[in-house]
């Protein structure tokens, strides 16, 4: 397993463009993104299990470490797309990366599922909103 950025390097790649949200998105068909998106079972299924785990780490911590990043990725898509819905994906998308990015040098959460939140950040990085056609391969 290659290791996530920290959160702080992941904000920089936000704020910088390493990750091209508003590139990836400006010109696409957002409703399409979402209806691929919510097709598949299995990508649910990992998504879902994935904020299960979540739910319990924001109870047993005073903060939330990811807020920053949630809501950077929430402004750079929602000012490229004019799509809120969209841009409330991806800021759910990089609550769960910056979650695992926290989490991964932990060993009481070595059950989280550190290869989505890898594969969601890698779509990201090159340009393309994480579907489940590119997921199931």
């Amino acid at each position: 397993m290659s290791t996530l950025p920290s959160l702080q390097e992941l904000l920089n790649e936000i704020e910088t463009g390493v990750i091209p949200l508003q590139n990836a998105l400006r010109s696409a068909d957002c409703d399409e993104l979402l209806d691929l998106r919510d097709s598949s079972p299995s990508f649910d299924k990992a998504y879902l299990g994935a904020f299960a785990k979540i739910d319990q780490l924001r109870s047993s911590l005073p903060y939330d470490p990811t807020e920053k990043i949630r809501q950077q990725a929430f402004v750079f898509v929602s000012i490229a797309t004019n799509h809120h819905e969209i841009a409330s994906y991806v800021s759910d998308d990089f609550e769960l990366i910056a979650w695992a990015s926290h989490c991964q040098s932990d060993p009481n959460y070595g059950n989280f599922n550190f290869e989505f939140a890898q594969w969601l950040l890698s779509e990201y990085r090159a340009g393309r909103f994480p579907v489940p056609s590119h997921y199931d391969k």
